[in-house]
Parts: structure tokens; sequence; C-alpha cells
């Protein structure tokens, strides 16, 4: 069987929900065909220029403005000569990706971003391909974006983000309750102070990593600064992500005696960083929350972006698995408060564990391949429920 991964570079996280689950297929159902696409490489600069550099800048210098445009495209569906713009829009910049949908004819595309399905289901509307399409969303509540007509099964993060799907009209039993697909190694279980040891740290004090992404978006530097001139944790880990002038200011910083600071940009062993940490001071995207709910790491939630992060904000403020800072005086009395009250994390990551998932790309791997078997098997037969 060939799979084909679809997905876009917006932001980081969906093309880190692609990658899991290819080495999940890779794990789990080596004997099929897998391959990576990003639409946005598949396409014309025009649309890395909108999906990419444009959300980037929306969201990094007027969040306000995205956050106002997320919620209006979230009220009601396009009118028809939007929609009829936005797929000639598609047709006009998409073309390289939609050739090699029709030359390669996969057997079953899986999505982790809406423009590569709505593609997809395009040209499966006018019979160009017969794949069958699956979509996974990297968010807690389902943007309206993701309701597409003709998907074949979705696959989300949560119990409450299933009823919010269905609700705006997608058939319960073509949703899977599976979580946001992380990298397998991520539901590794390690232990904490081993890793302080690898890392360069001492494994008996207090340790938080600070992360706003794999852009490193987002006020890192004061926090930063706030943590070290307050002394407010003696151990820093800092994931800069891509932000290489992040990174060289704060390589610059002098530390007090007694403190530590490890400053990264971009690392491939993220599970080792927040397996080493007590907390987890970062917006919440949806991968980087899955990430921290898959080690088990409590988080404090600074400057969520307007929109989805705002939305995953208060589900997990609600289940009780974070705290949030609406500032840097608010995040300082915060961080005081867990660093002396080591029993509230406890009760944190006893939330954490009932509420996460860290095999969620397993378990979609082993769905997709289940689901596309029985429909080869039983064309008639109506896809399977959510997966607990």
């Amino acid at each position: 069987m060939k799979i084909f991964l679809l997905t876009t570079v917006a932001g980081a996280g969906h093309n880190q929900a692609a990658r899991a689950l290819q080495k999940a297929f890779e794990l789990e159902a080596p004997s099929h065909q897998v391959a990576y696409l990003d639409a946005s490489e598949l396409g014309t600069k025009l649309v890395r220029k909108m999906y990419n550099d444009s959300y980037l800048k929306l969201v990094e210098t007027t969040p306000t403005l995205w956050g106002y445009v997320y919620e209006r495209c979230d009220q009601r569906k396009l009118s028809r000569t939007k929609e009829k713009l936005k797929s000639l829009f598609s047709r006009l910049n998409s073309r390289p990706l939609m050739r090699t949908l029709e030359e390669e004819r996969p057997d079953v595309l899986v999505a982790t971003h809406f423009y590569p399905a709505e593609i997809a289901l395009r040209l499966k509307r006018k019979g160009r391909i017969s794949s069958r399409l699956e979509v996974v969303i990297t968010d807690f509540q389902p943007h309206l974006f993701w309701v597409l007509e003709g998907v074949d099964h979705y696959y989300v993060a949560d119990e409450e983000t299933r009823v919010a799907l269905s609700a705006r009209g997608v058939d319960l039993a073509r949703i899977s309750v599976t979580g946001i697909p992380v990298d397998p190694k991520f539901s590794v279980r390690r232990d904490r102070r081993e890793l302080r040891t690898r890392l360069g740290l001492d494994p008996d004090r207090f340790t938080a990593v600070v992360s706003s992404g794999g852009m490193g978006m987002g006020p890192m530097e004061d926090v930063v600064r706030t943590l070290v001139e307050e002394r407010l944790v003696p151990q820093i880990l800092v994931i800069c992500g891509k932000n290489e002038k992040l990174k060289a200011s704060l390589d610059k910083m002098v530390v007090p005696e007694g403190l530590r600071l490890s400053v990264h940009g971009f690392v491939q062993n993220m599970e080792e960083f927040m397996g080493a940490a007590d907390v987890l001071i970062s917006k919440c995207g949806g991968l980087t929350t899955a990430e921290s709910l898959a080690v088990g790491l409590p988080m404090i939630i600074l400057h969520p972006i307007p929109g989805q992060e705002a939305q995953n904000s208060d589900l997990l403020l609600e289940r009780g698995v974070a705290i949030k800072a609406n500032d840097l005086h608010s995040l300082k009395w915060k961080v005081q408060q867990l660093v002396a009250r080591p029993d509230r994390l406890d009760e944190m990551r006893s939330r954490i564990a009932n509420m996460a998932k860290p095999e969620a790309a397993r378990q979609i791997a082993l769905a997709v391949v289940a689901h596309s078997t029985s429909q080869s098997l039983h064309p008639d037969a109506p896809p399977r429920g959510s997966v607990v």
C-alpha cells in the first residue's frame, strides 16, 4: 500500500506531526510505502509566502489581528464566491502537488494541514485520484477550516475535540480520539536525573526549559532575562529553534554565579530537554503541548497566540495540567510558587498522566492501515469509530 503524508509549513507543528507519523509507519507498518509531501515545497512562491511567511509575520507582529481573522473565519463557511476564488488559488499555485498525486496515485493520503487536504478532495471529486483521505487535526479545538466534506476519517487530540468536530457536522463514527502525533521517542520514559547529567546540569537542582516553538517566536529574550536577573530558577535550558538572532543575543547574556544558563538553537533531542526539566515555559502550540504531555512535563503558558493557541490554553488550564502567566511580573510570582511548592508540580503531573497520549502517532498509523485494509476487503463497510 502506498501512503502519502501531506502537510505544509505554517509554523512548525504541522510538518512535525507528519514526520512523527512517518516514523510511526516505519515502525508499525514497514511493508507499506510511505512518502512525505510538503505542499509549500510543491507549490509556487505565492503559496510559501501566504502559508509560511505571511502567517509567521502576522502572528509575530500583529497577533491581535491574527486572532480577529481566526475568529471571523471560524464563524461561518466562506461564501460561494470566496470558495471559488480559494479553489482557483489552489489550482493555479499547487500544480506540482496535484501532478504528483495524479501520477503516483497513492492508496491513502493522511493530511496534517487542511490546505493539502482541500487540494486532494478537489482531485477526488473530479475523479482524478481515488485515494482514501484521512485528516489529523493538530490543535485541541477544530477550526471550521478543518471541516471538509469528503474526508474519510479524522484523528483528533481529545474527546472534547471529537464532540466539537461532531457539532460542526462530522459523523462521530468518522472521528477517532488518538491524541496529536508526536515523535515516538517522546513516549520513552527516561530518568530525569540521568538526563540532567547528560546535558551537563546538576541532577538535584530545579530546572526550567524555555521554548517558543520551532521558529523561536515571542518575547523569549525578556523571559530569559527575567529568570536570570531575578535568579528565579537555578538551571535554565533555552531552545531558540531557528531564531539565530535570539540565540546570538542570549549567548552574550551575563549569568550570575551559581546559576546555569544553557542556550541552544534548533535541536533534535527535544524529548531529552523536556524530560530533564521540572517545568516548561512556552506558548501552547498543538505539537509543543502534545510533546510536553507525552513526557509528563507541566507548563507555564506565556503569550499564547490568539486563536488556536488561546483555545489550547483554555483547555489545559481547565484540566489543571498548566498554569498561565499574563506578563513577566505574573511569571516571576508563579515560578516562585512552583519552586517552593513541589507538591503542586506533582499534582499537575498526575493530571497529565490522565490526559497524555504519547502513543498517538503509532495509534494513527495502525488505524490508517486497518481502515484501508477494511475498505479494500469490504468497500461498503463504514469506518471504525473512536480509538481509545
